[in-house]
């Protein structure tokens, strides 16, 4: 395309609406030197607002032309942006509203359902300081009609990431509307699936009690159930332990999640649904042996009344006697839970209610923590603890072990405080984080710094050292934690 000639006036009202210092893209020539200017952000990776203000400018022009190429091109460069350098562009609210724009857009047909499936993304991986604010308080108005355009497409990976767009704006009716409107549709999509997107359909009927009705839908659901992938072989595990005549082999299923939690191809949500999901199945199919009253005092610390949302229907045991020693009977009554951890709440009044009506027999109800206040032991289901880099040992330091093991991987890579900046050590780290993950990375850190403190004197003869890693764990945290694990004690 020649030059896009724009008058006084337009641009007047662009530098209204982006600011007096925006300047518009002119040409498709233009258009390609700001992308690559943008590609160098992205390598640099410390200049955030930078990368938001060129963006803007690209995202404008695509807007203006309505050219899908340029717009596929831009959006697939600001993904690897966004797993190499963490630039989120959901931390700005005029980029988030950019994107909406572009799924208003009717591109070629041929590039539409992969703009619109890239623009989804971006949107739906949210994970910066702001993003979740920014996704709620400006895509939540406009998905309905925004949801039109992506459904008909009747492409199969874009509705499953729109399920997961309802899933991020927690949108639980349109989430459960979207799936019944796909599986009314599906003769459309049949033919498109494969094994990647049989796994993803499977946990998304199971999140909304679906797994059932999918099953009858999908033409070759008998031989992508036998599939070798790790998430279809998890699904096969999970379902046939919550059948009728499964056995949930509790210390098995929680090592399972353990490893599904480092699964890639799942954004948190996705997995934190999931998670919640099995937990609450779990709760259901076992017999529970008492409950707690449901008051704040009887709730572990930090946590509200508000918090203990989740509605389940539990299998409670009836004893005998006060003695306990031999079931009456079970009945299955609405309780409430956390939905990351066992604690089985029910209302006071519902309670009272529910002993009398089941008398003589004896319901156990867990004494008061006000009266019995009881140290509070973490959950099984929270994520791996980050390791300390006190020498003292602690009990629940068993991750550290990992810490010196990774070693070379830094080593290899570049990582030294010897002969090296912070600057330096810091652009070292932003390329190891992504390809070895944050996990491996903090514990080799913290490794490092314990065997200095751990041998005599060592605070004081390696405080340099010492000092530069933790200010590199601080960096880090800054950086990348998202408070899924225990930050080090240092």
């Amino acid at each position: 395309m020649d030059n896009v000639l724009l008058s006084t006036l337009e641009v007047e009202k662009l530098k209204v609406k982006y600011g007096e210092y925006f300047e518009p893209i002119k040409s498709d020539n233009d258009f390609m030197t700001v992308l690559v200017r943008l590609k160098g952000i992205g390598v640099e990776g410390d200049n955030p607002r930078e990368f938001f203000d060129t963006v803007k400018r690209l995202l404008e022009y695509i807007y203006r032309t309505e050219n899908g190429k340029q717009a596929l091109i831009l959006t697939q460069l600001i993904h690897k942006i966004r797993i190499q350098s963490k630039f989120f562009l959901t931390d700005n609210a005029t980029n988030v509203h950019q994107l909406c724009d572009l799924i208003l857009i009717q591109f070629n047909h041929s590039l539409k359902d992969r703009v619109y499936y890239n623009v989804l993304k971006l949107l739906n991986y949210c994970d910066g300081s702001l993003g979740k604010f920014n996704i709620d308080s400006v895509l939540t108005p406009r998905i309905d009609n925004l949801e039109g355009n992506i459904y008909e497409c009747f492409n199969i990976k874009l509705s499953l990431e729109l399920l997961h767009t309802y899933l991020v704006l927690n949108i639980k009716d349109e989430l459960l509307k979207l799936f019944s409107d796909i599986c009314v549709d599906w003769y459309k999509f049949d033919h498109q699936v494969n094994e990647k997107i049989f796994e993803k359909l499977l946990w998304y009927a199971f999140i909304l009690n679906r797994d059932k009705e999918i099953k009858e839908q999908i033409t070759q659901y008998d031989s992508l159930i036998r599939s070798n992938r790790w998430g279809i072989k998890f699904f096969r595990y999970v379902t046939k332990s919550f059948s009728e005549t499964g056995y949930i082999n509790k210390e098995k299923l929680l090592l399972l999640i353990n490893s599904f939690k480092k699964v890639k191809g799942y954004s948190a949500i996705e997995k934190e649904s999931i998670i919640e999901h099995i937990l609450k199945r779990v709760k259901e199919k076992q017999v529970m042996i008492g409950v707690e009253r449901l008051v704040s005092y009887n709730l572990p610390p930090g946590d509200k009344l508000s918090d203990i949302n989740q509605e389940i229907l539990i299998n409670l045991a009836v004893y005998e006697n006060k003695k306990m020693t031999k079931i009456y009977k079970v009945i299955q009554v609405e309780a409430f839970s956390h939905p990351k951890r066992e604690d089985i709440y029910m209302n006071r009044h519902f309670l009272k209610k529910l002993i009398e009506e089941n008398e003589p027999g004896y319901i156990y109800v867990k004494e008061d923590r006000k009266a019995n206040p009881k140290e509070e032991i973490e959950s099984e289901t929270e994520w791996f603890k980050w390791p300390s880099t006190d020498v003292i040992s602690n009990p629940d330091d068993s991750n550290d072990s990992i810490g010196l093991n990774e070693k070379s991987e830094l080593r290899k890579r570049g990582y030294q405080i010897t002969g090296t900046t912070r600057e330096q050590r810091w652009r070292i780290l932003q390329r190891i984080v992504p390809d070895i993950g944050l996990k491996k990375v903090a514990y080799t850190i913290a490794g490092n710094v314990k065997l200095r403190k751990g041998q005599k004197d060592g605070s004081e003869k390696f405080r340099f050292a010492i000092t530069e890693w933790e200010y590199d764990l601080a960096k880090l945290k800054k950086k990348y934690y998202k408070k899924d694990f225990n930050w080090p004690k240092t």
